[in-house]
């Protein structure tokens, strides 16, 4: 036995010395080349594994109203929607087919077929094989396919005639017919055939003209847009009819607001604002009321020479004036414990407008509190409930 165990341990004796530095090096060698490979395995599949940032996206139909909410997905900066978001905003009846193999996805929504291929930016329309360009192309998460945010603000728009525009400081996208956007501003002969209340909504700013900007670039021309139809579809639904200044993101002078005001004779005009202050710690809303005998005030947006100091002549509405801010400020003080303060100031936007009229500072975006609450939607909404009622109640006063 002595003997066959000497025997069995003599090749290992006879070894090389340095057997033991080879062997380690051996087995350093193979688990380095296993790390590679395992390196190499997790990059070519992580873009396509991991749903980056989880982010929420809003879709509201022309008047602010909610159609749906979906958890989209951001790579770098470009966001991606599931297939789901298509049947929940579109088409209920959406079908679609994807090959793996082939990498090809086809979907059939209302009636159309449209092709697409992960990868690429380019979809194309069956059976016209009509090719539309994509800004970014479509992907995988999770092994799902997933839609670029232009398969909707450029896809859609080009193929059935609707219309979608991202917000991305409000991280919404409105969606609507084409023919709903059309007729969204209605002509003074319409108005003139009923027998009903016109209010005229102001939302300031817009196009280039962007206002005031928080530190997380929440903008003040997109805040008092959102408000303004918020405030005509909850007015609509008390039979007021309001007419907006402006309906979408475009840049208008001063002058062309009052001429729109003017020329839909309304009975109310709401001018709608966001304050900014060097100070960080001042907040709240403000109701400024347009009066010659008050300290002089100017607006921060651009005003033609010609309207900025001209004679103020809103005098016989003064009272009236008064009366609703009252109205709308016991009403927006019902929200918080936040005093709402009246102001009475010469104010140019308001100088050329025969009615009463108010122009309403929606809080400050300088301010973390105030930036956070109208960046909530539900705060908005609730926001424009409030204004909403208390245009119905002054209505109702004033016809007594």
């Amino acid at each position: 036995m002595k003997k066959l165990l000497k025997l069995t341990l003599s090749p290992l004796r006879n070894q090389p010395k340095n057997n033991t530095c080879h062997t380690s090096q051996n087995y350093r060698s193979i688990w380095l080349g296993r790390s590679r490979f395992a390196l190499c395995f997790i990059y070519l599949i992580l873009p396509l594994s991991g749903q980056g940032q989880l982010k929420s996206i809003r879709f509201v139909d022309t008047n602010g109203a909610l159609i749906s909410t979906v958890d989209a997905a951001t790579f770098q900066g470009e966001i991606y929607f599931p297939l789901e978001t298509l049947r929940s905003v579109f088409d209920t009846n959406l079908t679609h087919k994807y090959a793996s193999l082939t990498r090809q996805l086809v979907l059939n929504l209302r009636g159309k077929q449209i092709v697409l291929r992960i990868g690429s930016s380019v979809a194309t329309l069956q059976p016209q094989a009509t090719e539309i360009k994509l800004d970014t192309t479509v992907t995988l998460v999770n092994g799902d396919p997933y839609l670029p945010l232009t398969f909707f603000t450029r896809l859609i728009p080009q193929i059935y005639g609707h219309q979608a525009t991202f917000n991305s400081s409000l991280a919404q996208i409105e969606f609507s017919k084409r023919q709903q956007v059309q007729h969204l501003q209605p002509d003074r002969q319409q108005y003139q055939n009923r027998q009903q209340k016109v209010v005229i909504i102001n939302p300031g700013h817009g196009g280039n003209d962007t206002g005031g900007e928080s530190l997380n670039g929440i903008r003040e021309k997109d805040i008092t847009l959102d408000l303004a139809k918020r405030i005509r579809r909850l007015c609509q639904e008390q039979k007021i009819s309001v007419i907006l200044t402006r309906i979408d993101d475009s840049d208008l002078r001063p002058s062309q607001r009052i001429q729109i005001a003017t020329q839909h004779q309304g009975s109310f005009f709401l001018s709608l604002h966001c304050n900014m202050s060097f100070s960080t710690a001042v907040s709240g809303m403000e109701i400024w009321i347009n009066n010659l005998k008050g300290q002089m005030r100017t607006q921060s947006q651009k005003v033609e020479k010609v309207d900025i100091f001209r004679p103020l002549l809103q005098d016989d509405y003064l009272e009236q004036s008064r009366q609703v801010a009252k109205i709308i400020q016991g009403r927006l003080g019902l929200l918080s414990n936040d005093v709402v303060q009246i102001r009475e100031n010469p104010l140019a936007i308001l100088s050329g407008i025969y009615m009463p009229a108010l122009l309403l500072e929606l809080g400050y975006l300088s301010n973390l509190k105030d930036e956070a609450k109208l960046q909530n939607e539900k705060t908005r909404e609730t926001i424009a409930g409030a204004i909403a009622d208390a245009i119905g109640q002054f209505l109702e006063q004033s016809e007594l």
